[in-house]
This record gives structure tokens, C-alpha cells and sequence, in this order.
């Protein structure tokens, strides 16, 4: 291949990749203004006592549902979720999660989409190794019911750390995708998608 289009690959390859990463930052960062916004219910209530509030906020907080009515799946999280309908840019019933833990002094938001898997998404682990958008640090391992790849790459917008992970719950295929900005973000994503269940 000449250098001409080496440099077209590298140039599409990181354009691709930023819009996977800006696709998840705006969708959280919206996620306060869109109608199907679920939030949880807070784990201390206002009018406590402050011995009582001190008391519940040392204790950590337990994961919460959330049905996605869309996929007919619900999963387990921790601190704020947020839902946005994305079937009309994938093109199956799909939909992007967005969840703010604050549970502990790291604090982690996180973005991912679950879809309804497609003809043309991977089926098998091979298939799955194929299709990432990042080439250095790839991995992948198959669970009881499907796969995992992760995959990193640096772009404009600094580190990217991929994830494609499907699972086959209830007889359907289900996707779940991201590009986040640390391992810690995919590492919740991880647990968000292995929590899927009907």
C-alpha cells in the first residue's frame, strides 16, 4: 500500500474513532434533556435526620434495574441512568445507556449502545476480532453465552479504549458497543452488558 493511502486508512480510521468517542460524550452530556431519561431514586432521603444521612451515605450503594423496554432486556447499575433511543441511527432496536456513579470519590460516567444484533454484525469470537476500530492491546475471550473484544488506540481526542461484547440472551443476539476514555469506563460497560438479562 503507498504512503498516500496509508495515510487515508490512519485518517479515517481516527475520524471514525472520534465520532464513536463524541457520540457517547454528547449523549451523556444530554442525557438531563431527553424525554425517555430514567432516572434512580436517590439513596437518602431529604428528610432525614443528619445521623441517619450520615449513617445511609456510608454505606455503599446497591446496583438498580432498569428496563429497557425498546429490547425487552433489563440490566443492573449503580448511581444515575439515562436512555436515548438509537434505533434510527443503527438501524435495529437499539439504545444508548448512560450511567453517573458517584458512589465513590472516582467517579465514573460511562456511554454504551445495546442493539438487537444485525445479519451483518459478528457472530463468532473470529468475527468479532475483525471488526474493531483499535489494532494495539487487542483481547478477546468467550463467556457462557458469547464474546468479548477490547481493543485500544490513541486518536486526537488522547486514548481510546473499545469495546465489542455480544451475548445471546432468550434466543436473540444482542451487541453491546462503546469507546470510552479509560479502562475504568470500559470496565463498567463490561459489567452493564453482562448484567443484561430478560
Amino acid at each position: 500500500m503507498g504512503t498516500s493511502s496509508k495515510r487515508t486508512h490512519g485518517t479515517n480510521m481516527e475520524t471514525r474513532t472520534f465520532a464513536m468517542w463524541l457520540i457517547g460524550s454528547l449523549a451523556f452530556a444530554a442525557c438531563d434533556q431527553g424525554d425517555t431519561k430514567e432516572k434512580t431514586s436517590p439513596t437518602v432521603s431529604q428528610t432525614a435526620g443528619k445521623g441517619d444521612t450520615e449513617a445511609a451515605q456510608d454505606k455503599p450503594s446497591a446496583p438498580k434495574v432498569t428496563k429497557l423496554e425498546k429490547l425487552e432486556l433489563s440490566f443492573e447499575a449503580k448511581g444515575e441512568v439515562s436512555t436515548t433511543d438509537m434505533s434510527g441511527t443503527v438501524g435495529t432496536p437499539a439504545v444508548m445507556v448512560s450511567v453517573m456513579d458517584l458512589s465513590n470519590e472516582a467517579a465514573t460516567s460511562v456511554s454504551l449502545t445495546i442493539a438487537l444484533a444485525k445479519d451483518t454484525d459478528p457472530k463468532t469470537l473470529e468475527q468479532g476480532k475483525g471488526a474493531t476500530l483499535a489494532e494495539e492491546n487487542k483481547k478477546a475471550e468467550k463467556s457462557s453465552d458469547g464474546w468479548l473484544v477490547t481493543a485500544e488506540n490513541t486518536g486526537s481526542a488522547g486514548r481510546n479504549y473499545e469495546l465489542n461484547m455480544r451475548r445471546e440472551i432468550g434466543g436473540k443476539g444482542y451487541m453491546c458497543t462503546t469507546m470510552q476514555s479509560s479502562e475504568a469506563q470500559r470496565q463498567a460497560a463490561i459489567a452493564i452488558c453482562k448484567s443484561l438479562k430478560k
